[in-house]
């Protein structure tokens, strides 16, 4: 059974006030800051962090960290993909505060909101032991404690501040496998091109452009994933080129559409 826990904690002082690149992943991550003056986007949503606040990303969930000031930025990132073995055992529902709401919502899980909680404990053993197999023995009861919090994220009050690009964002994510050029999203929403290209800047670090192109590729990866060949994918997807799907599949995930395809059937 193929599965993967990893977990790292990063410690940077006094570090230069930027803006990570927009990225995204083909597995789950629980982000914890420790300590820094961060603001954390997440797919138009934008949430003010404080010590001990957890993010939570699903896979293809686009995000970005903006730090705000030269503060020591401290945090633990870990990162899983451990589906098929809650699969086997029954228990999806450990993936459910991940899964089970919209894109960019329900991300942030603020410390004062869980008084008692042990997830420093957890996300400590998980980056600390070398052994996968017993960083999945942390992992799960972090995810069960998680799982049981997720109420009480969605009732409290909104965490998040949306951006203005958030329209844009939702508008985008279903429509991807639509014709998305910048001039239609400008006339649709009655701005210019480089206001449009700002707005996404702010939102997400990057232009609309390539925030688009992240994830269609997202979407041909899980498409292929699930057996569909690349030359039926990249179509589904809204490329209207092979080569240029070709070309921007293997130099974001580092292997070819066919590569991709092979490996899934070799699992």
């Amino acid at each position: 059974m193929v599965f993967r826990v990893s977990g790292k904690r990063i410690c940077t002082e006094k570090p230069a006030v930027h803006v990570d690149k927009m990225h995204s992943h083909d597995y789950y991550e629980i982000y914890c800051i420790l300590s820094g003056d961060a603001d954390y986007c997440v797919e138009g949503s934008r949430y003010h962090l404080r010590a001990g606040d957890i993010m939570l990303m699903r896979k293809g969930e686009v995000h970005v960290v903006q730090l705000k000031s030269d503060d020591t930025y401290e945090r633990i990132c870990v990162y899983f993909d451990i589906h098929e073995i809650l699969e086997q055992v029954e228990a999806p529902q450990l993936l459910k505060m991940f899964n089970d709401r919209p894109l960019g919502k329900f991300n942030h899980y603020r410390a004062e909101l869980f008084p008692g909680n042990h997830w420093a404990e957890y996300l400590d053993k998980i980056c600390a032991i070398e052994d996968s197999g017993m960083r999945l023995c942390y992992l799960l009861p972090l995810l069960h404690e998680l799982a049981e919090g997720m109420q009480t994220v969605m009732n409290a009050p909104p965490g998040a501040q949306k951006d203005r690009a958030a329209p844009i964002i939702k508008y985008i994510n279903e429509n991807l496998n639509e014709e998305l050029s910048l001039d239609l999203l400008a006339e649709r929403f009655y701005i210019s091109k480089a206001h449009l290209n700002r707005l996404f800047k702010q939102a997400t670090g990057t232009t609309a452009w390539e925030y688009i192109t992240v994830k269609r590729l997202f979407l041909a990866k899980e498409l292929i994933s699930a057996g569909t060949h690349p030359t039926d994918a990249y179509g589904k997807c809204g490329f209207n080129e092979y080569t240029t799907f070709f070309r921007s599949y293997k130099h974001h995930f580092g292997l070819s559409p066919k590569e991709h395809m092979e490996g899934v059937a070799e699992q």
